[in-house]
């Protein structure tokens, strides 16, 4: 499995080929484009009202992407969310994946992650709710459930959608779209053959789109990447982002 796995990684970054890779790709193409077909048919029904679109009593912002794999989200999650609930009470909706709570959610505040009853509820919630002790959180695969039950229960004045680009049941009023400069789209192609959730063409929805990691590309790659999305929304709407160290701690928490 974890060969496997390592196989289709590698496929996804679209950086290198393989006799074996290659014959993997083509098993797996036939699979993603019924993939394809279905994301873009789901989608067309929320555009169209077929499926319905819930809106919770609170603003709220999602965070995603079109990749699968990690593209900064959970630090612009934290930033976000450390300005909000400065002036109002701020809540996190996570789906929590591969957690163990996806289908036995929890809702629980950021200070109450050390209580043996949230031990399981996965390494990037904990890390959010370490940081951020006054928010709270609902995490389970019907996020519209828990974050109704937060809103209505704790007045909840503003809500972050992790990784929600493409849950769309819930509306918000602004969709952040983060994407990864070192491979924006890997080798282009929908999953399981590649790492792309939707087409490019997807990110017309969202009102921000942040490019993570440039400290990492030349500023050429950049270029080219603002050149690529701004084909789908303003130059105005793309923002850069790059990681600096902070502070090194060790692990006894020291400075």
């Amino acid at each position: 499995m974890t060969n496997l796995r390592l196989n289709i990684s590698e496929i996804h970054s679209g950086k290198r080929r393989t006799p074996t890779l290659l014959i993997l790709l083509i098993v797996l193409w036939p699979i993603s484009l019924l993939y394809r077909f279905g994301v873009m048919l789901r989608s067309a029904c929320y555009t169209c009202g077929i499926l319905r679109v819930h809106k919770l009593n609170c603003p709220v912002i999602s965070i995603g992407n079109l990749t699968t794999g990690g593209t900064g989200k959970t630090p612009i999650t934290i930033l976000i969310a450390e300005r909000l609930q400065q002036r109002f009470t701020t809540a996190i909706l996570s789906r929590g994946y591969r957690s163990g709570n996806e289908d036995h959610p929890v809702v629980f505040r950021g200070s109450q992650i050390s209580e043996p009853e949230f031990a399981s509820v996965g390494d990037e919630i904990t890390l959010m709710a370490s940081k951020l002790p006054r928010a709270w959180f609902g995490v389970g695969a019907n996020r519209l459930a828990t974050g109704t039950e937060l809103v209505s229960r704790e007045k909840i004045q503003f809500a972050l959608l992790d990784d929600g680009f493409q849950h769309r049941r819930i509306a918000r009023q602004c969709d952040i779209v983060l994407i990864d400069a070192t491979n924006p789209f890997g080798n282009g192609m929908s999953l399981p053959a590649g790492p792309m959730r939707e087409g490019i063409s997807a990110i017309r929805r969202c009102q921000i789109v942040l490019i993570t990691r440039c400290e990492s590309v030349d500023q050429s790659t950049i270029d080219d990447l603002i050149k690529t999305v701004s084909r789908f929304v303003d130059e105005i709407q793309i923002f850069r982002a790059y990681t600096v160290i902070k502070s090194i701690t060790t692990l006894d928490g020291a400075s």
